[in-house]
């Protein structure tokens, strides 16, 4: 996640992945619903946030800034049980202290949250969420714009970030009602004090065009493809 008027990295976002026996590497979109299906959610989400946590203290470690953060996906399975939560925070805690950066009350991690997975009452989301709130963790909205669940989010939650949904920035090119969209949901954010992201960047014209707008960064292959680490 790129920085539109400097070009400098300010953040990244882990993606989930399954890597089988022979090397072959499967894609989130190939086993999100299946692991819906299955309950699974909520321990894949627990496996990749300990990753993030991980790599946060090895790159400060390795003289990382502090305030570069990292996005991760939450999903209300996980939020709900309360055993992985106090066990993330636990996790957050003891990381926290083997760092040898001084961190102020804003953490690096930044939960993402989408309008995709269902929930069962925005006062239940944000209950599950405050625990996050209080220690010093972000929210950001993915796939901002997607659809009217988007808009109550924000209405109801502490939101530090809007992820642009990257069908609006791929197509704001070739249809000026999308480009004035993309256009208001920064300048809207602005105003309330929110950072806003644009995802599927592909190209420098897209970044310009962006910034021009008053985007604050971008991301997509334009910067950068997903690693395996």
């Amino acid at each position: 996640i790129v920085d539109l008027q400097s070009g400098h990295a300010i953040a990244d976002e882990a993606l989930a992945r399954i890597e089988t026996a022979t090397g072959e590497v499967i894609e989130a979109k190939d086993f999100v619903d299946m692991a819906e299906g299955l309950g699974l959610m909520a321990e894949i989400d627990r496996q990749v946030v300990r990753d993030v946590m991980r790599r946060c203290v090895d790159r400060m470690g390795q003289g990382g800034a502090a305030d570069f953060a990292h996005f991760v996906n939450v999903s209300p399975q996980f939020l709900a049980r309360r055993d992985l939560v106090e066990e993330m925070l636990d996790n957050a805690m003891s990381y926290c202290q083997t760092c040898n950066v001084m961190l102020g009350p804003v953490k690096p991690i930044v939960l993402e949250l989408t309008e995709r997975q269902r929930i069962v009452s925005l006062e239940k989301l944000r209950a599950d969420l405050q625990p996050f709130i209080d220690f010093g963790f972000r929210l950001a909205l993915d796939d901002f714009g997607s659809g009217y669940s988007s808009y109550l989010y924000l209405a109801h939650l502490p939101v530090s970030f809007l992820k642009i949904e990257g069908w609006l920035v791929s197509n704001m090119h070739r249809d000026r009602k999308v480009a004035g969209i993309v256009e208001s949901l920064a300048n809207f954010a602005r105003k309330e004090g929110v950072r806003t992201v644009a995802e599927h960047v592909e190209d420098a014209e897209t970044a310009r065009i962006l910034a021009d707008m008053g985007v604050d960064y971008g991301q997509g292959w334009h910067f950068g493809r997903p690693q395996l680490v």
